[in-house]
């Protein structure tokens, strides 16, 4: 901490003696370390595929930088930082990021340019360390609620939600399909109770509102 009155890490006291100079070198030095910054997406390049493969993304530092009279300069855009996504092997969860998403940036303590450019193990690109340019970007932080989600709720059930109103919710109770505008389609076979659909003839079939069909092939 600064001493009072002064300018940024340097105060009235810190040339008083060679502790207060070490501690204002030792400061100088950690305020250059980059470890985990909050930010904010300005650009999405997507991989190849589809679904794609793995994103990069260009992000902007939100914490500003401040001079030693607190004075503020904006940081410059980061470009081609790497998405973390959550996967193991051939499968994965696909959720990439868009512009305007806010996520932290994870900052390595060695230049990792060469292998993003070899996807294997590599000698660092250069000598620098802690640098904002080898981070990997990690969403979502400070987000607003979402429209279409996986939900693991309290009461042990699962609600999956997508932006066109189709909801698939389990829980204690049992299993509710809702669907949005449009059709709920099935296909290939349909075993119920270990008979194929379609055998085999049942009572009616309850359709919201009190609806009923009548029995069905």
């Amino acid at each position: 901490m600064a001493d009072e009155f002064g300018y940024g890490r340097q105060g009235p006291q810190t040339a008083a003696s060679r502790a207060g100079l070490l501690r204002f070198f030792v400061d100088q030095s950690l305020g250059q370390i980059a470890t985990m910054r909050l930010v904010q997406v300005k650009a999405v390049t997507l991989g190849e595929g589809s679904p794609p493969a793995v994103a990069t993304v260009d992000v902007q530092v939100l914490v500003n930088q401040v001079d030693g009279n607190n004075n503020a300069e904006e940081h410059g855009t980061i470009f081609g930082i790497p998405v973390l996504r959550l996967g193991g092997g051939a499968n994965a969860v696909v959720v990439d990021p868009v512009v305007g998403d806010r996520g932290i940036l994870v900052v390595s303590d060695r230049d990792i340019s060469n292998v993003k450019e070899t996807g294997g193990v590599a000698n660092p690109g250069s000598a620098r360390q802690f640098d904002l340019a080898d981070g990997v970007y990690i969403g979502a932080v400070l987000s607003d609620a979402p429209e279409q989600f996986v939900w693991f709720k309290p009461d042990g059930g699962i609600k999956l939600q997508d932006s066109a109103g189709n909801v698939i919710e389990t829980g204690p109770s049992g299993i509710t399909i809702t669907v949005g505008a449009g059709n709920l389609e099935i296909t290939g076979n349909v075993i119920i109770n270990g008979v194929p659909f379609g055998t085999h003839r049942h009572g009616g079939v309850t359709i919201g509102a009190g609806i009923s069909t009548g029995p069905i092939p």
